[in-house]
């Protein structure tokens, strides 16, 4: 996990350390849109998933919504101030961190829930990263955020194999997620 670096604010203008701060941002959206989207397909349904399928299809759906939404934030940054920047990152990273807690508290079946418990733990990075990236705009810190946002990038692709692993183990098709862009397949 890689460290925030506070600078203290120097005689450059807030445009010209925001627009670094949502550059970096920029950059990584597509990555997220990508990673953060739980990827499903096939599977069965056994005698004890029934609940949990409903209840994980319910809570990938909200996830879905909300990392579009993520995507979208960090692609529209430009032409924003950090102000902006700051408050619709921080709307986002809280809807993510509530839709996510609620994932976590998902009682999956025994065959997936290791899969589940590494999904909810790569999910929980993000969030930090997300929060990383919210604090880095509000400080007008380029430094801080292209961290978080590389950490973001880094991590984000690992989510989708042990996310398709749960959605196949409990036999969820494919869901179809837009990120603002394209259509992706996806599923938390």
């Amino acid at each position: 996990m890689s460290s925030i670096t506070t600078r203290p604010p120097t005689s450059r203008p807030r445009t010209a350390r925001g627009s670094a701060v949502r550059r970096h941002a920029a950059t990584t959206a597509a990555i997220l849109a990508l990673g953060l989207g739980l990827a499903a397909c096939g599977g069965g349904d056994g005698p004890d998933t029934g609940a949990f399928k409903r209840q994980y299809d319910a809570q990938r759906t909200e996830l879905n919504a909300i990392t579009a939404r993520i995507g979208e934030v960090l692609t529209g940054a430009d032409g924003k101030t950090d102000e902006q920047v700051t408050t619709e990152i921080r709307d986002v990273e809280r809807a993510f961190d509530a839709g996510l807690t609620k994932l976590e508290r998902l009682d999956p079946p025994e065959d997936v829930r290791k899969d589940f418990d590494e999904m909810t733990r790569i999910a929980r990075a993000l969030d930090g990263d997300l929060k990383r990236i919210g604090d880095a705009a509000a400080a007008h810190d380029a430094d801080g955020a292209r961290a978080a946002t590389e950490e973001l990038a880094r991590r984000a692709p690992s989510l989708e194999a042990p996310a398709k692993r749960v959605a196949e183990g409990v036999g969820l098709p494919p869901s179809t997620r837009t990120t603002g862009r394209a259509p992706t397949t996806s599923t938390p």
